[in-house]
């Protein structure tokens, strides 16, 4: 075609109105506008770059990372003669840029240069059926060179972490919570007596020696349950008296006499004794004669009839004697009886005496030992009995004495004498350091809600737990920490309690999970 057919070409002057060709190749947002150009020129791209037949399959796209580019397609076939724009191609392209205006291959940019002369001038319908294949075009993703080494050292990392899990062992620990203490711990000081606090000699935080007064009770009943005791005495004490006065009067009198006819009933007793062995003499001489003949048998029963008056008599007079005798004892063993009733009277009345003495004293509450007064819990004019705590005494000693509460899962594997980690609460580890204990004794049985409570407070563990008590070791942390160490003060111990394999701790979730 000439350039004069083209001026007189009137659809070429109708299309001159509303055809407009837009500069693209990933030119920047300024360069992206309409350019007007002669019809003669126009038809001339055109004809040159429009295709005749259907296109072929679009050339694979390969992605470089932030660029995108066609590749040529094989001889014979047209392909676009540009970089695909950014944005209009898969979601892996690279955005929009000055880069990607010049991603262009140099033989097609070549082509386009000298058709446009510097220029890259397209029909819309050419320039969307070109992007339309792009945009189908398979991508090629080229791997990086470095990727095949981080996968050989991701590789040698898995495998070396599998050996060690299997040939390592690994430290388990249990924590537990607890509390510093001075050996006794804080002591309760009850009231020994029932009453009305009739005066509180101490307040709290005061520091105070053993025996300090530390508050009074006013005990009424127990005052004059102790004037009526030493009445008591004084009667019995006098019972006493009078019966050693009668003893030494009256029955000493009827004693003696007792023991007079005694001596003379054992006398009579002797006496007849005696006669009766002259009779029996007689008798055996009697005996001879009634049998020689010489006498009549009616002397010889006489004779035998006195021997028995005798012995009768003698016997009578011996039973009389110890009758008397027992009479004897027995009324001395009647003085000793009532003397020993009015001592014990006395005694009795003397210890009550003590008693309530002792009772009266113990309105007095007094401190046990020294130390400091955590907390008064009464207050004048309240009532108290027996048992009734009046305070708290905090020793003044350093603590030495850890009592914490083990997890019932751990108790199995901590033993007395094993070794643990004390951190106080109040003393950052971080900064302060650790301290260390000994185990010194085990609870055999779960700690109760009420062993818990009055050491750690309100606190809740929320599981099963046994009381452990540790005695703190001297080291160099402890005597730097123990102008700083409070009774009190809350703790976590930390214990090693076994080593396990690592693989078995890693795969221990799945077991719980099949198990």
């Amino acid at each position: 075609m000439s350039h004069g057919d083209d001026s007189s070409d009137p659809q070429g002057a109708d299309g001159d109105e509303d055809r407009t060709v837009v500069a693209q190749a990933a030119a920047p947002p300024a360069a992206q506008r309409a350019v007007p150009v002669p019809a003669a020129s126009e038809r001339t791209i055109v004809a040159a770059l429009e295709p005749k037949a259907p296109p072929a399959r679009p050339a694979p796209v390969a992605d470089f990372g932030k660029t995108t580019v066609s590749v040529p397609p094989a001889a014979g076939a047209r392909a676009p003669l540009m970089a695909q724009p950014p944005g209009a191609g898969r979601p892996s392209q690279a955005p929009p840029g000055p880069q990607g205006a010049q991603a262009m291959v140099p033989a097609q940019a070549g082509a386009a240069a000298a058709l446009v002369k510097g220029h890259a001038l397209f029909r819309r319908e050419s320039l969307e059926a070109n992007l339309a294949a792009v945009r189908d075009a398979e991508v090629l993703r080229v791997a990086p060179p470095w990727s095949r080494a981080v996968f050989w050292m991701s590789t040698s990392l898995v495998i070396t972490a599998v050996i060690m899990a299997f040939l390592f062992d690994v430290e388990q620990t249990g924590f537990a919570r607890g509390i510093l203490r001075v050996a006794g711990g804080v002591q309760s000081v009850p009231a020994q007596a029932s009453g009305v606090v009739l005066e509180v000699a101490a307040k709290s935080g005061d520091i105070v020696t053993q025996g300090s007064l530390l508050a009074r009770i006013d005990s009424a009943q127990t005052r004059q349950q102790l004037v009526e005791s030493e009445k008591q005495i004084e009667l019995a004490e006098q019972k006493l008296q009078e019966a050693k006065d009668r003893r030494s009067k009256v029955h000493k009198e009827r004693i003696k006499l007792l023991e007079q006819r005694a001596g003379l009933l054992g006398a009579r007793a002797g006496n007849q004794q005696r006669t009766v062995a002259r009779l029996r003499e007689k008798q055996a001489r009697v005996g001879k004669l009634v049998a020689e003949g010489l006498t009549s048998q009616m002397q010889g029963g006489d004779v035998a009839d006195e021997v028995s008056s005798a012995e009768r008599e003698t016997l009578r007079l011996q039973e009389e004697y110890t009758a008397t005798k027992l009479q004897i004892a027995s009324l001395a063993a009647d003085l000793d009886a009532e003397d020993l009733r009015l001592a014990a009277d006395v005694k009795q009345a003397k210890d009550r005496r003590e008693a309530l003495a002792v009772q009266v004293t113990q309105t007095e509450v007094r401190a046990p030992r020294g130390g400091r007064l955590e907390a008064l819990l009464v207050k004048v004019g309240d009532a108290v009995s027996v048992g009734t705590a009046v305070s708290k005494l905090v020793p003044t000693d350093a603590p030495r004495q850890v009592v914490v509460f083990v997890p019932e899962r751990d108790r199995a594997f901590l033993l007395e004498g094993a070794e643990g980690r004390i951190e106080v609460d109040q003393l950052p580890s971080g900064e302060f350091g650790t301290l260390r204990g000994k185990v010194t004794r085990i609870a055999s049985d779960l700690a109760s809600p009420t062993e818990i409570g009055e050491a750690l407070g309100d606190a809740k563990l929320g599981e099963p737990v046994f009381r452990v008590e540790l005695t703190l070791e001297a080291s160099e942390s402890l005597s730097r920490l123990e102008q700083l160490l409070r009774p009190g003060s809350l703790v976590t111990a930390r214990f090693a309690l076994r080593k396990r394999r690592i693989i078995t701790v890693l795969f221990e979730p799945l077991r719980r999970f099949f198990a």
